[in-house]
This record gives structure tokens, sequence and C-alpha cells, in this order.
């Protein structure tokens, strides 16, 4: 997957260090690289954690940022990452 995104010159970043059944820690730490730069789109390859906590950090920085239609800062860009789970 990195080579395709490599060779297409896809701005990307890699969060491998989710734990088996994860906890809030890791939800956070998701949510600390995501939202330092906040992507478009979240693929999360692997089994049932990886996507569990991709999904919690997508629904956790939607919750937590304002709502497009009232403001719109520059680090908000709605809606939030569309998210493609691949087992």
């Amino acid at each position: 997957m990195t080579r395709i995104l490599h060779q297409r010159g896809i701005t990307f970043q890699v969060w491998d260090d989710v734990v088996a059944d994860p906890d809030i820690a890791t939800v956070v730490r998701g949510m600390k690289l995501m939202d330092n730069s906040y992507p478009d789109l979240v693929i999360a390859l692997g089994g049932g954690s990886v996507i569990d906590a991709a999904k919690a950090v997508i629904f956790a920085l939607a919750q937590t940022r304002p709502d497009a239609r009232r403001e719109r800062p520059a680090s908000w860009r709605s809606p939030p990452p569309a998210a493609q789970a691949l087992k």
C-alpha cells in the first residue's frame, strides 16, 4: 500500500502502534497523530482492533471539532475523514 501511495505522489502517514483491544490511550495517540495533519481519508489495514481504533479516532475527532456549518477554522476540513477498512 505505501509503495503505491509513494509512486502516485500521495502524502500519507502510517499509524502502526495499535494494540489488541485498543484502549483510550491508543485512541488518544491516534487523535494526536491525525490532529496534526487532519486526513481526508483513513485506511485501516488489519484486523478488528485496527479497524475499531480507526473508527474511534475518526468519531472522537469529529466530536471535538466545531460544527462545520457554524464555524470553519483552518484546521477543520469538513466532513470528517472517510474511512476504508480492509481485512
